[in-house]
């Protein structure tokens, strides 16, 4: 298995030689994603998340390097731009965000969601009760 990461490091030399200027622009704008997998690579869902959200603000920056001259200068030109920093790390802190944010308010909307059905199973049984007796319920 160790073979397969060597062999995908050497082939991936070549290739970021070949597109330089992406690879830079690539390698300044993911830096959370990846400062986040190297400093905790156990929380899988926690670099996805952050990635995906990294990447979608990435994406703007990668344009206009893409549809303009390919060199280093245009990429410097690129990320003095403040607005593509805002983008590519407001994005990334963005997705740490949701990370946080989203499973509790997803637990609390369930958790209502149950009440409410408890509570209308107990108006049913009451109802019951209330039509046959004590000794039904």
């Amino acid at each position: 298995m160790a073979w397969k990461s060597t062999v995908l490091a050497f082939m991936s030399i070549p290739v970021a030689m070949l597109m330089l200027p992406t690879f830079v622009l690539l390698t300044i704008a993911l830096m959370p994603s990846i400062l986040l997998a190297m400093l905790a690579p156990k929380s899988l869902l926690r670099i996805i998340c952050v990635l995906s959200f990294n990447i979608a603000g990435t994406v703007p920056a990668l344009f206009q390097l893409w549809f303009s001259i390919q060199n280093l200068e245009t990429v410097w030109i690129v990320l003095a731009k403040t607005e593509n920093i805002v983008y590519m790390y407001g994005s990334a802190a963005l997705g740490l965000l949701c990370f946080f944010v989203v499973p509790p308010l997803v637990m609390i909307t369930v958790k209502m969601s149950a009440l409410k059905s408890i509570q209308a199973i107990d108006m049913q049984r009451q109802e019951i009760m209330d039509k046959w007796g004590e000794d039904v319920a």
